[in-house]
């Protein structure tokens, strides 16, 4: 029998224990990359969603500002208030505005909660309020949607929705002054 001498030992083991040592240390790198690529990705995620959360938001808040400022546009040229209401229902639908209940009106002017509330508010020349339109006073429109959906799960917390069943809505309002035309 025939043994190794220790030299050629120490080298076969030690060529072993360097080579574990070596697929151990590849297996760790791949195993932290693997971590850093799932906490990146998260933060993705979070990142997108957010974008297309607040642009939505954002949408919104031009949609309604646009909408303001048509109806006080029509306001101070006379219009009534249900040439207001149908005013309003031609204009764009503005996307992520819940429209429950909608109980076939798309814009109400005394209070209820529809989709989009409306209130105008008169002014006479010396910025005082009156009851209708005055020949040199003002009319303003505020126009309020009761509720824009935010949809991403991961951005709801961050506006207070906490319970997933419920939907996370954001109220957004535009105000708008004008003239009376003559």
């Amino acid at each position: 029998m025939q043994f190794l001498s220790a030299s050629a030992t120490g080298l076969y083991f030690g060529a072993l224990r360097s080579h574990d040592a070596k697929t151990t240390r590849t297996q760790r790198r791949r195993a932290q990359a693997l971590v850093e690529f799932g906490l990146v990705v998260m933060l993705f995620v979070l990142l997108v969603s957010g974008v297309f959360d607040f642009g939505m938001l954002i949408n919104t808040r031009l949609s309604v500002s646009s909408m303001s400022r048509v109806l006080a546009r029509a306001a101070a040229a006379g219009a009534s208030p249900s040439d207001l209401g149908t005013l309003a229902g031609q204009q764009d639908h503005i996307t992520g505005v819940t429209t429950a209940p909608f109980s076939g009106h798309y814009l109400w002017t005394d209070g209820s909660p529809s989709a989009l509330v409306m209130t105008e508010t008169f002014y006479d020349k010396n910025w005082n309020v009156v009851g209708g339109l005055q020949p040199d006073g003002a009319v303003k429109i505020q126009v309020t949607a009761q509720g824009s959906e935010i949809i991403t799960p991961l951005i709801r917390p961050f506006f207070g929705c906490t319970d997933g069943a419920q939907p996370c809505l954001v109220p957004i309002s535009a105000m708008t002054t004008m003239p009376v035309e003559p």
